[in-house]
């Protein structure tokens, strides 16, 4: 829809990425120890995910960002293994250690070609489970997508009913169909995508894996590069008291 230019010129992209797995200070992961994670936890675990989604949709590239993070759990126990990703920490043997990396934060955004956005990330707010949310607005409609009722789309027109679409593969365009495995009325959701991504490549590489015809929604080494790059853009943002701060143009 936004290819084919049924949305009209983009000007604002806004969204959330919002979980509660980090809530409860007993929860420990590898991505919270500098270490081993990294300086950023939250937004280089789910952040660069809504970021690389944003770009993959709108075809936008993300060219500055202003970012504010904070730290709301900032102690937590740690059992003598560790601890492992959405596991709690037994009570014996427990130690406490101070959090130094961002769960929760809020950045705007400015998109090369001037839409401008925002986006919420946080891992510690109670009922967000994996409350992915991407909305485009362009000037004749917008399109929301909700990754926990991932078949729906919502379309928001003005002077005319907006709508909400459910998946339907004899009503998606040619290029999406073949995405949809399944009828109307039968779901297909978080694991289905990764069938589709690993098909896609499989093909691809059926077919002489060349260059030129590799899927769009295939990742490459260039695409990790460049979101670390806005994770690091983003931390040095909100280093620097909250000012804008520009990707690098080789990204």
């Amino acid at each position: 829809m936004v290819r084919r230019g049924d949305l009209g010129p983009l000007c604002y992209v806004h969204g959330q990425y919002l979980q509660d797995w980090l809530a409860d200070e007993r929860v420990y992961s590898w991505r919270l120890d500098p270490a081993r994670g990294g300086a950023s936890s939250a937004l280089r675990d789910i952040g660069s995910h809504w970021c690389d989604l944003a770009e993959h949709v709108t075809g936008l590239r993300i060219e500055s960002v202003l970012a504010d993070l904070g730290t709301v759990v900032a102690q937590r126990e740690v059992s003598p293994s560790g601890g492992g990703t959405f596991s709690r920490t037994k009570s014996r043997g427990r130690r406490k250690v101070r959090i130094e990396s961002e769960d929760l934060a809020t950045v705007l955004l400015r998109f090369r070609g001037g839409a401008k956005g925002c986006v919420a990330i946080g891992q510690v707010l109670p009922g967000h489970k994996n409350d992915l949310q991407l909305e485009v607005c362009g000037r004749r409609a917008s399109v929301r997508w909700l990754q926990e009722r991932q078949n729906e789309l919502w379309v928001g027109r003005f002077g005319q009913p907006s709508l909400v679409v459910g998946k339907d593969p004899s009503l998606l365009s040619t290029t999406a169909a073949p995405y949809a495995h399944l009828p109307a009325g039968h779901q297909e959701a978080w694991a289905d995508a990764f069938r589709n991504v690993i098909a896609d490549a499989y093909q691809w590489i059926r077919g002489g894996a060349r260059p030129q015809a590799r899927p769009a929604a295939l990742a490459t080494f260039a695409d990790g590069y460049r979101s670390d790059l806005l994770v690091e853009a983003m931390l040095a943002s909100h280093a620097a008291g909250g000012v804008w701060r520009k990707i690098p143009s080789s990204a």
